[in-house]
């Protein structure tokens, strides 16, 4: 029995940067648009990593092809995930879970068994990793448009739904040495460390990286501010972040 699926994003696009809704399902290209276009790159990278392919279908359990805006298909999960993107433009993809699922020994109201899925799910980590691929594209490229130079690292968190999970670092530096540190979750969650900044030079930059992002539909959050000086932080007024409560 094929079982659909759908992962969430934290990732919603633009309405500007969307297509018509007449054009909803397209076929490749997808639709030019900057948060597109890095999508598109994003699924490329997972689609070359995994050993697979890009499309314009995924299958299920049965065969059966579903349409949809762009779809990867790799050596280890072959059926693929399903871009999708909403009328708001939020970012999700869909797949089929069917082999995944076990019985859990029970059935609903209708007296059909119900199924508890694995959460190892290759699936799963498909999308968590091309979400991942799209977030620190568009930072990175936020960043050297803004005249920085890039390094990226990557550290190992351990695991999580399906397979081993991933933090990426992105530091961008400016020509005066200061610093704009960037994390990228496994789940495309974003955070920022502003390094060597003194001030409202640091809200100035924090708020442009802010703009930057939310161009590509990301959303940042400030998690400290470093500087080489303390004293240069006298008479700067804390303000409450928006997603935390906390101060900034």
């Amino acid at each position: 029995m094929s079982l659909k699926r759908k992962y969430r994003t934290k990732i919603t696009i633009p309405k500007l940067q969307l297509p018509r809704a007449n054009v909803q399902k397209a076929s490749l290209p997808i639709p030019t648009s900057p948060s597109l276009q890095l999508l598109r790159q994003a699924m490329e990278k997972a689609a070359v990593e995994g050993n697979g392919n890009l499309d314009t279908q995924y299958f299920d359990c049965l065969g059966k092809g579903h349409s949809c805006w762009l779809a990867v298909r790799t050596e280890g999960f072959q059926r693929g995930v399903g871009l999708e993107v909403e009328q708001d433009g939020s970012v999700s993809f869909e797949f089929d879970d069917a082999s995944l699922a076990q019985p859990s020994g029970s059935r609903d109201l209708i007296g059909q068994a119900r199924f508890i899925f694995d959460e190892t799910s290759v699936a799963r980590a498909l999308c968590r990793e091309i979400a991942q691929h799209y977030a620190v594209l568009a930072i990175a490229r936020s960043l050297q448009e803004g005249g920085c130079d890039i390094e990226l690292t990557s550290i190992q968190e351990g695991c999580v739904q399906g397979g081993k999970s991933h933090r990426v670092i992105i530091r961008g530096r400016d020509k005066m040495g200061r610093v704009r540190q960037v994390s990228v979750g496994p789940k495309a969650e974003v955070e920022v460390d502003m390094i060597g900044f003194r001030g409202d030079d640091c809200v100035a930059a924090e708020t442009k990286l802010r703009a930057q992002l939310q161009e590509f539909g990301l959303q940042l959050e400030v998690t400290a501010h470093h500087q080489k000086e303390r004293d240069a932080l006298a008479g700067f007024q804390p303000r409450v972040s928006e997603q935390t409560g906390g101060t900034v």
